[in-house]
């Protein structure tokens, strides 16, 4: 059994029997101080966005489910947040960062969508894992996780078509993303990019509200974006 088979699709705390995510041995890519409190910054941004569009969610979460999308998302969100305020989030490592971040998903957000982030941000960590320690992380090590996440989250059939929202929305991202960089778009511009291909997704033109999924993707990623130019501006 590979270690992504080992991961529950739907969540309840199997894969994470305790809350120590301060065990995990540091592998991959080691980032330099200032990086990895950006990194950290940025990831502090985008899980205040989702915690501050709680009530938006729920709101439009009323045509697709039960009206609580936005409060399942936060509690992972503010958990997440929590961890690096106390600094317990190894930020210099993306593998250490990402395994944490799916551990605490596990835990916290429940069901599919649960199952599913954790998952897809597990997948991420392993994808750092494969490269070596002084080796630089660059865009294309970024769309390398995006694209090994998205392989991870594919194989599993969601109980629910809608359930698959968030897989369609993330594989958007990917093409996007990666069209730009074929085509030599400056990385920071090649992330706004994938940013609006996850904003102006649409399963249903017909329908009142965006898909709380998608919208949700669009939340996080948008804050990461502005969280990312804010560092390099300054």
């Amino acid at each position: 059994m590979t270690e992504v088979d080992e991961v529950k699709l739907i969540t309840g705390g199997e894969f994470s029997k305790n809350d120590d995510t301060l065990d995990i041995t540091l592998q991959g890519p080691m980032l330099s101080h200032e990086t990895g409190q950006t990194f950290l910054l940025v990831i502090s941004m985008a899980c205040k966005a989702i915690i501050a569009c709680t009530r938006q969610l729920n709101k439009i979460d009323e045509e697709f489910g039960n009206r609580d999308y936005g409060t399942t998302l936060a509690h992972g969100a503010t958990v997440i947040e929590a961890a690096i305020q106390e600094n317990k989030t190894p930020g210099r490592n993306p593998f250490a960062t990402f395994m944490q971040i799916s551990r605490i998903i596990e835990r916290t957000v429940s069901g599919t969508q649960g199952g599913l982030y954790s998952l897809f941000f597990h997948s991420v960590a392993n994808a750092f894992m494969n490269y070596q320690s002084d080796e630089q992380v660059t865009a294309h090590t970024w769309l390398d996780a995006l694209v090994t996440a998205n392989e991870a989250i594919k194989q599993f059939k969601t109980p629910s078509i809608g359930d698959q929202t968030l897989i369609t929305v993330l594989v958007a991202v990917q093409v996007d993303l990666t069209t730009a960089l074929i085509n030599n778009v400056d990385p920071i511009d090649a992330f706004g990019i994938a940013v609006k291909a996850a904003e102006n997704f649409h399963i249903n033109h017909k329908l009142k509200h965006p898909n709380p999924q998608a919208h949700a993707v669009g939340i996080w990623m948008r804050a990461a974006y502005e969280g990312t130019k804010l560092k390099l501006i300054h």
